[in-house]
């Protein structure tokens, strides 16, 4: 009787084994799966109003390299003013909003902000981690200051800068992107990036104001790219 056990045991534990390898592979997630998420995820950043109170946008051509670069599902920018002109220096109210979304995270590395800004010339001067409340959000980012040097003049632009991957949330840096990018089950998601760039002579509480502004119509559209449809 025992060697009639031995004789069957095996086979009947590859058995078991392909059927557990078959489960798993059932649970993986394609490329196919993830379409309804990023169209869904392009409608969103689409929506993305160019009147926000006083503020009115037009929008910003994106260089090729950048696009070829991040190969994104969509890409938005965004250049606004504001028009209340009672702000002692109105004339500096300016932001520019950069949102871009792609289906595979690593291809953030290149138009991350202490990358593409360096390699366009600027130098960082400055990079702090930051939280902002933003409706019922709380946006943990990260700003940076870049200065920029010609033979006439030197400019210093703040960036605030954060990434989201669904179901891991809001990110500070590629540093956390890369780790999400790791779980098979979540990489073909891909990634978003927000970026508002201020002047930085404008006081941190100035720009703040600004960032809470231009972020608070977009509560909905930061919703949708950080559930990705995951239950």
């Amino acid at each position: 009787m025992n060697n009639i056990r031995t004789i069957f045991a095996a086979p009947a534990a590859c058995v078991a084994l392909m059927l557990g390898m078959i489960a798993e592979n059932k649970t993986h997630i394609t490329p196919a799966d993830v379409e309804p998420y990023h169209a869904r995820a392009k409608l969103a950043i689409e929506s993305i109003p160019t009147t926000i109170g006083s503020w009115t946008a037009k929008d910003e051509t994106v260089p090729r390299e950048a696009i070829k670069l991040l190969r994104p599902n969509i890409i938005l920018s965004l250049k606004y003013s504001d028009n209340d002109v009672s702000h002692a220096r109105w004339y500096d109210r300016w932001a520019s909003l950069l949102v871009d979304q792609c289906r595979d995270a690593r291809d953030m590395n290149g138009h991350y902000p202490p990358v593409c800004y360096v390699n366009s010339g600027e130098v960082e001067i400055y990079r702090e981690p930051r939280n902002w409340k933003v409706g019922g959000l709380l946006i943990t980012g990260t700003e940076y200051h870049f200065l920029k040097t010609s033979a006439t003049e030197s400019t210093r632009t703040a960036v605030y800068d954060f990434l989201i991957v669904p179901r891991a949330g809001i990110l500070r840096d590629m540093e956390g992107v890369g780790k999400a990018a790791e779980d098979y089950q979540q990489r073909y998601y891909g990634a978003a990036q927000f970026q508002v760039l201020m002047n930085a002579d404008l006081p941190q509480q100035e720009r703040d104001e600004i960032f809470t502004t231009l972020m608070e119509p977009c509560e909905g559209v930061i919703r949708t790219l950080e559930s990705g449809g995951i239950q």
